[in-house]
């Protein structure tokens, strides 16, 4: 069966929290440069991916939880993660291409706390790439500039420690988005906490654009929910 990847690179977009909140812009990023892979022939994790993302009811108030259908999934974890193929990036040697996934086999579910306009996101995709390798690109470069049809957009990466789950590799970093001029551009900030089983990828992230404190609670509890979900498949 023939399945169309993505190769996505890895920053920030607003479309995915525009799902729930109307009128969000959008910004994005490419990082890292090809380092040789940790991983080799993960181990493939068998069931569809829409049936082992967790449902809604996971998420307790005050977020309101839709799963994406299935026209909205590719384009929603581009922007979660930042598809910006066609982007100047400096420094140039940051461009490179950085983890790939499948997104003809992927799920999103999306809940969002409309009072205070942010939303925490959990995505699963297929992979053939390596965490280790996202980890590299990181290190290496931390801070980029993206220029975009006009729009200057700069990242700033901060790697956090990796949650303590049972999964082959776990990430975490800290992420803020601005991009625009003038005496009000639009900032971006995420808290993401990214695990690989086999060969899943699973993608959680809180995303605000005002300046309410991160609601790390909700965000770990969903995220060791998925990891254990993935693994007992």
């Amino acid at each position: 069966m023939n399945r169309r990847t993505r190769k996505l690179r890895v920053g920030l977009c607003a479309s995915v929290v525009a799902v729930a909140v109307a009128g969000s812009g959008c910004s994005a990023t490419v990082n890292g440069k090809a380092m040789p892979s940790a991983t080799t022939a993960a181990a493939h994790v068998a069931g569809e991916l829409g049936g082992l993302l967790l449902d809604t009811s996971s998420f307790a108030p005050p977020y309101d939880a839709v799963k994406l259908p299935g026209p909205a999934v590719s384009q929603a974890l581009g922007d979660l993660v930042g598809d910006a193929a066609g982007a100047t990036v400096e420094p140039a040697d940051c461009a490179q291409d950085l983890i790939d996934l499948d997104t003809a086999d992927a799920a999103i579910v999306v809940g969002t706390d409309n009072s205070t306009r942010s939303t925490i996101s959990v995505a699963l995709a297929r992979t053939t790439g390596s965490l280790a390798d996202q980890r590299a690109r990181f290190e290496k470069c931390p801070d980029v500039t993206s220029t975009e049809n006009g729009t200057v957009t700069k990242i700033h990466v901060a790697l956090t420690p990796a949650a303590p789950v049972d999964a082959d590799e776990s990430l975490a970093f800290k992420r803020t988005v601005t991009s625009g001029s003038g005496s009000k551009p639009l900032t971006q900030t995420s808290v993401q906490l990214w695990a690989q089983v086999g060969d899943v990828i699973i993608v959680t992230a809180h995303i605000s654009f005002s300046n309410a404190k991160p609601d790390s609670a909700a965000l770990d509890e969903l995220f060791t929910a998925q990891v254990l979900k993935v693994k007992k498949a």
